[in-house]
């Protein structure tokens, strides 16, 4: 290149360090380049939240000004920190891998209570600014106090440790960045796919002159495509929502074997449940547009669901907060199977909340040399609230992965399945040659002869047997919307001649709002 690049950066530890890894990528382009550190709005406003400030572009304004003014060539930006609406002379040169996107609550080990969701103790004091972190936190766990916090990274952290707060929540690929240490703090990273994070978090933005052909050229050769492809969804939809910083809106998207996946979470300024969908297509500009037409529709207003469910639970406080009437009711019959539990096994694996109840009336002492298992974190929790602590927790999402990595660690030891009778046995099939499995007959369930069930709008099917009951009774209603919990139950709805069905691919309350929204 003709000329040494002028980069220009924000003055924070990770602005530098992504402005250096562009350095070093344009370096083995053999371009020279300098810094130049610019402070930006964001930068001078330490004392107010996101929330508190007007406009957008708190952390980029003053950089795009700077390339206008042709003061510097290329400024480095955090793709999330940047509006979807840019000046009309600049341009997005290329984009960076993308680190960990997913956001990492880091807590401290006092304020650590297994039984409860997020690991949290109730009523901890979580810091976080994000309107869009406090919007999901919140809806999970109400009982939560969100404090605001700003300044640099190892400021929050020390907030943390020094007590003043209980947890606080960072984007794990500033933190991988960094290779701060975090010693002392317990590390929970948020899946992305339930607590979907910044539109593009996790990408580093290289932004030019339109006019300048030459740093074009040099910027179009370090860019990656598989990062733009995945996020230009997720910029989309905010673009489409007209959305800045304060827009409570997570975002991921993901690909696999030629299918794209885009999970949202979209808060509201009243503070009610985040409105959740998980889309899958093909052509990611057809989710794009699914997601608009979706978050826009209103929601069912009544539904069923062929379980029990509690009113403080994650399901019922998102239908209360959209006045979706709910009719929750298992329609079968459960059966304890009585007998004394093997205790000579290595592993018990629950798969259900069920048999984690059933084992409470087990002597407990028989089974001290076990470590125990749980299928879905539903389970998990249900064990922890028991007094039961669990070693692993299967993904249903990821079963394949889960399980390899649980077989890795259980190799050749006896695994009990405490399960149904009518069980499907697909955790057991993917073990079977790896470890020794047990199934172990607690309980059987069976149709109930006496159904009734209001009509709705929407129904969710959690297993194939509730399945098949509700359309032997109700036969009128094929034609209906309904949800089924897994392949295994859609499969029972299809074989009894309904047709318009969403399959949620996770028992998980949170899976089952973005199905009912998603639908």
């Amino acid at each position: 290149m003709s000329k040494t690049l002028v980069v220009g950066t924000r003055g924070s530890e990770l602005a530098l360090w992504q402005a250096h890894f562009l350095q070093q990528q344009l370096s083995g382009q053999g371009v020279a380049t300098e810094l130049r550190i610019i402070r930006t709005h964001g930068d001078r406003v330490q004392d107010r939240s996101f929330a508190q400030l007007s406009g957008t572009g708190f952390f980029t304004a003053e950089l795009e000004h700077a390339l206008q003014q042709r003061e510097i060539d290329v400024a480095v930006h955090s793709h999330k920190d940047l509006p979807t609406q840019m000046p009309a002379d600049l341009v997005i040169g290329a984009v960076s891998y993308r680190a960990d996107p997913s956001d990492w609550l880091l807590i401290h080990p006092q304020a650590i209570d297994r039984r409860e969701m997020l690991d949290l103790k109730p009523g901890a004091r979580v810091g976080t600014s994000s309107v869009r972190r406090q919007s999901q936190l919140l809806a999970m766990r109400p009982d939560l106090g969100m404090v605001p916090v700003r300044g640099n990274v190892p400021t929050r952290l020390q907030k943390v440790l020094d007590g003043e707060l209980d947890a606080v929540v960072l984007a794990g690929a500033g933190l991988e960045r960094l290779g701060l240490p975090l010693q002392g703090l317990e590390v929970h990273k948020l899946n992305p796919r339930d607590y979907p994070p910044a539109p593009a978090q996790g990408v580093l933005a290289f932004q030019a002159r339109k006019d300048d052909a030459e740093t074009l050229a040099v910027l179009a050769k370090i860019n990656d495509f598989h990062s733009a492809f995945l996020i230009r969804a997720e910029r989309q939809v905010l673009a489409n929502l007209r959305g800045g910083c304060q827009l409570p809106l997570g975002a991921y998207a993901e690909e696999k074997d030629g299918i794209s996946y885009l999970s949202l979470s979209l808060g509201s300024a009243d503070g009610r449940f985040p409105r959740r969908l998980r889309l899958e297509h093909p052509d990611p500009d057809v989710l794009v547009v699914e997601a608009w037409r979706k978050l826009h529709a209103p929601a069912p207003g009544s539904i069923f669901i062929s379980r029990d469910l509690a009113p403080d639970s994650v399901l019922a406080r998102a239908c209360a907060d959209h006045a979706i009437s709910v009719h929750a009711q298992s329609l079968l019959d459960f059966e304890p199977v009585p007998g004394p539990w093997p205790a000579d096994g290595q592993w018990l694996m629950f798969s259900s909340r069920t048999a984690a109840g059933l084992f409470a009336s087990q002597d407990q002492r028989l089974f001290a040399h076990c470590r125990f298992g749980a299928i879905g974190e539903g389970t998990a929790r249900a064990l922890r609230r028991l007094g039961v602590p669990v070693a692993v927790t299967l993904d249903p999402q990821d079963l394949d992965q889960s399980c390899r990595d649980f077989a890795e660690k259980a190799a050749g030891q006896t695994v009990v399945f405490p399960q149904a009778e009518n069980s499907l046995r697909s955790i057991q099939e993917r073990l079977a040659g790896q470890v020794n499995v047990v199934d172990w007959v607690v309980y059987r369930n069976s149709p109930k002869k006496d159904v009734v069930v209001p009509d709705v709008q929407l129904a969710i099917l959690t297993s194939p047997m509730n399945a098949r009951n509700y359309l032997e009774h109700y036969p009128e209603r094929k034609s209906k919307r309904m949800i089924a919990i897994g392949e295994s139950t859609a499969k029972a709805l299809r074989q009894a001649g309904a047709f318009h069905i969403f399959e949620a691919r996770r028992p998980s309350d949170l899976a089952l709002v973005e199905a009912v929204f998603s639908a």
